[in-house]
């Protein structure tokens, strides 16, 4: 629920990408062991902008 409420709260103050990426690590270090995993099960599969591996993790 926290997390939520920050992408919630990131989303409607328009923080740019320097605060959407702060407010991602807040919220990654919240999240439990059982999230982290399925965040990165997710993230396996996670593609750039030009269809390459994002490299994207959840730390």
């Amino acid at each position: 629920m926290v997390v939520d409420r920050l992408v919630v709260y990131a989303g409607r103050l328009g923080v740019g990408p320097q605060g959407h990426r702060t407010v991602g690590a807040i919220a990654d270090r919240l999240l439990s062991a059982a999230a982290r995993a399925s965040v990165a099960q997710l993230l396996q599969g996670d593609l750039g902008k030009f269809g390459n591996p994002s490299g994207r993790t959840t730390r």
